[in-house]
């Protein structure tokens, strides 16, 4: 059914668009097919080819709600900006091109920001998983119960629990558009958007986590190992030291129980990075993984987490030890016994 009414939107949902979106017409949908309507859907078309700009233009004739935005360069920070150019609603979404909103997430998010005054509204996500032949192989629930900070200095207290919980996503969040346009400018593709996140919670003292419907993330490929991938432990690091950064800007270096929770989310990433070395499917030698593997537990941040969850080592299972002790072989021989183990679904979760 079209929508021809010039309503002016309270919502807009930005969304860079690639070639190769193999599900682009699910995500449209998810954001037209919403119970809540006064919403508009901004589309940046990056230097797409005929196929996908003809789908783009097809959209906006469907429904006025649409507007497609051209933009000739790669940048995702850029597109996200052009289209935040053309936002009209006074809250802002963005969101990605094979990502889907699940029934009424606008709506609820929307009568939270209006009841609780926030200018910041963080769903509960799912994290899914599809392999190449467009089925779905795994989903990971990320959420917290529904909480409403008022007040900066609590909420940058906590913002390391939220980060743990891995809530602080650039995607799907809704974000009051002034301070969205003056939070892009800290976008950032190696932190995967958290300095946009963190440039947001900078400039707001309200915020509603909300434990409602998901917003749902999608990535394709398989939710083990999967190929090696060189660039990840870069992307963790510089993650990591976004973070580490911000608390020290709130002047929160000092206060564990700021500072724990992230540390404790670097060192999973350190062994999903050590996983992936050490089994990530490549033509590089065993010796080659296990020189990379002691590379990333040398690493002066690695060293900095694995002192400071000392207290939690046994969070970690059996991959702990061989860390601290700077055991790269050690390390890659963990890792492959946790995958045979996962394997056997025999039930050993704290060694895993």
């Amino acid at each position: 059914m079209a929508h021809h009414a010039p309503i002016r939107p309270r919502i807009s949902v930005v969304m860079a668009v690639q070639d190769g979106a193999g599900h682009l017409v699910r995500a449209v949908d998810s954001v037209l097919n919403q119970s809540f309507s006064q919403i508009e859907l901004v589309l940046v078309s990056c230097s797409v080819q005929e196929r996908t700009a003809a789908s783009l233009e097809r959209f906006r004739e469907r429904d006025i709600r649409v507007e497609v935005v051209s933009y000739s360069g790669d940048d995702p920070a850029e597109a996200l900006t052009r289209g935040m150019r053309h936002a009209r609603g006074s809250m802002v979404m963005l969101m990605r091109q094979d990502d889907w909103l699940a029934p009424g997430v606008l709506e609820g998010m929307d009568a939270l920001s209006e009841d609780e005054g926030a200018r910041m509204v963080i769903p509960a996500r799912s994290e899914d998983v599809w392999g190449d032949d467009g089925e779905p192989q795994s989903s990971c629930v990320r959420h917290a119960e529904t909480h409403t900070w008022s007040d900066a200095s609590e909420l940058r207290r906590d913002c390391g629990a939220l980060y743990e919980a891995e809530l602080l996503s650039a995607y799907g969040m809704l974000v009051a558009r002034e301070i969205a346009g003056e939070a892009l400018d800290a976008f950032d593709e190696a932190t995967d958007g958290l300095g946009y996140v963190l440039a947001c919670l900078d400039r707001t003292d309200g915020l509603v986590v909300w434990d409602g419907p998901f917003y749902h993330s999608v990535s394709f490929g398989s939710p083990d190992a999967g190929p090696l991938d060189p660039a990840l432990a870069e992307r963790c690091a510089a993650e990591h030291a976004c973070m580490m950064a911000c608390i020290e800007r709130w002047g929160l270096s000092g206060d564990t129980d700021a500072t724990a929770p992230v540390h404790r989310r670097h060192v999973r990433r350190l062994i999903s990075c050590i996983d992936n070395t050490s089994m990530g499917s490549s033509r590089i030698s065993s010796v080659e993984r296990v020189g990379r593997v002691q590379k990333l537990i040398d690493a002066e941040d690695a060293r900095a987490s694995l002192t400071a969850v000392q207290p939690s080592a046994h969070e970690f299972g059996i991959m702990f030890k061989p860390m601290v002790k700077r055991n790269a072989a050690g390390c890659c021989m963990g890792s492959r016994l946790r995958a045979l183990l996962r394997l056997s679904r025999i039930p050993l979760g704290s060694l895993l």
